[in-house]
């Protein structure tokens, strides 16, 4: 990756009779997409310019994603098959402990994720993974590719969102069943994320696809219902597992989905996946010789960094996480018992935590960079990158890729 694409920063000034002078970020990103949250807050979320890296770069982040979405989803039987008192210990809520063991054939184990990768000099090294409801989908699929264009290099992902149609237009299945993407619509991020994701949806389908704001679903005569009464069929929900689970018509909607009265996207289980736990037990399993086979547990070494449910006694540096935690909130980096870097936000500072052995992040655009990749039915998607603090957390920055043109 180069720095070298990026401009010299493009803040607003303000001449001397204090009129504020608009940059030529904030008319890209407003212009081309008016609806986007270019900044969040008074702070800048999006970078006006490109991270340039090479195609064969590229290659290698979609190449790991594909095979430690294979390795991940290999430990979801397992995962199903523990008794009650171990998915409680693992943070699964009580009312989603039945419905996260479902199995939707249409969709898989989750029909749309995505990666979180160091790059580190030995290659992509898996973070996390974003199972259950991965945002970052309008940045990676459509808006990079524009910046990239605009500053004259190739989008990497310029297939990436016809394989998003086909995938969806898959798990929906033949017929015509009522689809809606529900959200939160209190921020502009998870509201615009899901009118989004319906667009994509009603290209795939051919028809419309509704939003529908979480707090006007109910269930109410056998079928999940929107505002207006209507019943939905299959809900892709950009609003997480757990948070269903807390929510009063929650278990209802659990009830539809094991009865198949409704289909979700993500599906249930993949609630199992976004638990952080699973990455301790790949992990477990792969240095045990257990379960995967010689070549996995190569992959599993290679891809996937030392995690275990339990503090580790070594000296070496961790990173704490809470399994269910979302965004670097309540993420800690510590030795033994010394915390290193904590998060300034701690509200799933309750729930169980998992310790991942600690890699540097490359340094870029003032910051820390990740490197995202989406997984789509099983097949790696769109690449995206964001630039942070030692803690990725929800002050983290969106930074469009560009490839040689």
């Amino acid at each position: 990756m180069a720095d070298s694409a990026l401009p010299a920063p493009q803040a607003r000034t303000a001449d001397r009779f204090g009129i504020v002078m608009e940059s030529p970020r904030k008319h890209f990103f407003r212009d081309a997409f008016p609806d986007f949250w270019y900044d969040v807050g008074g702070r800048e979320y999006a970078i006006f310019g490109v991270d340039l890296m090479e195609r064969q770069q590229i290659a290698a982040v979609r190449s790991a994603a594909a095979q430690a979405w294979q390795i991940l989803t290999r430990v979801v039987p397992v995962m199903r098959a523990m008794p009650e008192e171990a998915l409680r210990a693992i943070g699964i809520p009580e009312s989603a402990l039945r419905v996260c063991r479902s199995i939707d054939p249409m969709t898989g184990e989750g029909l749309v994720a995505r990666f979180d990768f160091a790059l580190t000099p030995d290659g992509p090294r898996v973070l996390e993974c974003n199972a259950e409801t991965p945002f970052f989908l309008w940045e990676s699929y459509e808006i990079a590719g524009a910046a990239a264009r605009l500053f004259g290099f190739g989008d990497p992902n310029e297939n990436a969102l016809a394989a998003l149609r086909s995938a969806l237009a898959r798990a929906v299945g033949p017929g015509a069943p009522r689809v809606a993407v529900t959200a939160y619509n209190t921020t502009r991020e998870d509201w615009f994320s899901a009118v989004f994701a319906s667009r994509i949806a009603s290209e795939a389908l051919g028809r419309r696809v509704d939003v529908v704001p979480v707090h006007e679903l109910c269930v109410s005569g056998g079928a999940l219902r929107d505002g207006r009464g209507v019943a939905i069929d299959v809900l892709w929900r950009l609003y997480a597992l757990e948070h269903f689970a807390a929510d009063r018509d929650g278990p209802k909607l659990f009830d539809l989905v094991e009865r198949g009265a409704l289909r979700l996207i993500n599906p249930a289980s993949a609630l199992l996946l976004q638990n952080k736990a699973a990455l301790a037990i790949v992990w477990d399993l792969g240095q045990r010789g257990a379960w995967f086979d010689a070549q996995e547990r190569v992959a599993i070494a290679r891809l996937f960094l030392p995690t275990y449910l339990d503090s580790p006694t070594d000296d070496d540096v961790y990173v704490r996480k809470p399994v269910l935690g979302r965004e670097g909130n309540s993420i800690a980096i510590v030795r033994g018992t010394q915390t290193l870097a904590e998060a300034v936000a701690r509200d799933y500072r309750a729930q169980p935590v998992v310790y991942q052995k600690f890699v540097p992040l490359r340094e870029g655009h003032g910051g820390k960079t990740i490197v995202t990749c989406f997984v789509v039915d099983g097949m790696p998607g769109a690449v995206g990158m964001r630039v942070g603090g030692p803690i990725t957390d929800a002050h983290a920055r969106f930074v469009p890729i560009g490839v040689p043109a």
